[in-house]
C-alpha cells in the first residue's frame, strides 16, 4: 500500500510540474524550446499520449513549432518510425499539416521495417506484414498525393517498402504455407467424419416405410441440420485453405 501511495503522489507532482510547463512553455527561450521539442519526440517514441494532449491543450502554437521546425526528427516522424498508433492518430486529428515537413522522409520512415518491440506484439509473420502495409497505407494518405512518388536514393517509397520487408514476405508466406497446410489435413478429416455421418442414420430405418425411426424427432432435426452445416464449413475451410496453398506455390 506504501508503494502505491508514493507512485499516486508521484502522478501528482508530475502533473503538477506538467502543468507549470504547459503554462511557461511559450516564454522560454530557444534552448529550451529546443529541450521540450526533444521531451515531445520522447514523449511520442514511448506513446505518452496524456503528455502530449495537455501540452497541446495548454499551447496549440506548439504543435506547429514542432511539426514545422526544420529538424531530422519531429513528434509525427518518430510515431511512425516507432509505430505508436494512438500518437500518429492524435497528431492526425490536430488538421496542422503535419505532413507537409519533409513528406518524402516520412514516407520512407514508414517504409522502413518496424522496429522488434513492436513487431514482436504481432503473432505470425504473415500479420506483421498486413499490419506493416497498413501502416504504409495509412502514412501515405496523410501525405500529399504529388510527394509519394518521390525519389530517395533513387527509390520510390514503395520500392523501399519492398526491398525492406522483403525477408518478412518471405517469413509470411512461409507461415502461411504452414499454418494452411495444417489446417487444410484437418479440415479433410473433419469432412471425412461428417460425410460419413451424414450416411449413417441414428436409430437405423422403419422397415416398413424405409424413413428414419428419428423422423419425427426434434433431436434428430438437429442433428440433422447440425452435421450439414459442419459439412458445409469444413468443406469451405478446406477449399478456402487449398486456395491459399495454391496461390502461395502459384
Amino acid at each position: 500500500m506504501k508503494e502505491i501511495g508514493k507512485m499516486k503522489q508521484q502522478h501528482v507532482q508530475a502533473a503538477e510540474i506538467l502543468k507549470l510547463v504547459c503554462e511557461n512553455v511559450m516564454f522560454l527561450n530557444e534552448e529550451k524550446k529546443d529541450k521540450t521539442v526533444t521531451a515531445l519526440i520522447a514523449a511520442a517514441r514511448e506513446e505518452k499520449v496524456e503528455f502530449l494532449l495537455r501540452v497541446t491543450k495548454a499551447n496549440p502554437k506548439l504543435v506547429s513549432l514542432v511539426t514545422f521546425r526544420q529538424r531530422k526528427e519531429n513528434v509525427f516522424i518518430e510515431a511512425v518510425a516507432h509505430r505508436r498508433a494512438e500518437i500518429f492518430n492524435f497528431l492526425c486529428g490536430l488538421h496542422v499539416g503535419a505532413t507537409r515537413l519533409s513528406p518524402k522522409y516520412l514516407l520512407h520512415v514508414a517504409a522502413s521495417l518496424g522496429p522488434p518491440s513492436y513487431l514482436n506484439q504481432i503473432s505470425g509473420a504473415a500479420l506483421q506484414m498486413q499490419r506493416e502495409l497498413q501502416w504504409f497505407k495509412a502514412t501515405e494518405i496523410m501525405v500529399d498525393f504529388g510527394h509519394w512518388k518521390l525519389f530517395h536514393k533513387r527509390q520510390r517509397p514503395l520500392d523501399l517498402f519492398k526491398e525492406n520487408h522483403k525477408e518478412l514476405r518471405k517469413e509470411g508466406e512461409r507461415w502461411m504455407k504452414d499454418t494452411a497446410s495444417s489446417c487444410s489435413v484437418v479440415g479433410a478429416l473433419i469432412v471425412t467424419i461428417m460425410f460419413a455421418v451424414a450416411f449413417t442414420v441414428p436409430g437405423g430405418n422403419d422397415q416398413n416405410s424405409g424413413y428414419p425411426m428419428f423422423l419425427e424427432n426434434k433431436l434428430f432435426k438437429v442433428f440433422l441440420i447440425s452435421d450439414a452445416l459442419s459439412l458445409f464449413s469444413s468443406t469451405t475451410s478446406v477449399l478456402t485453405f487449398l486456395g491459399i496453398l495454391v496461390g502461395i506455390l502459384g
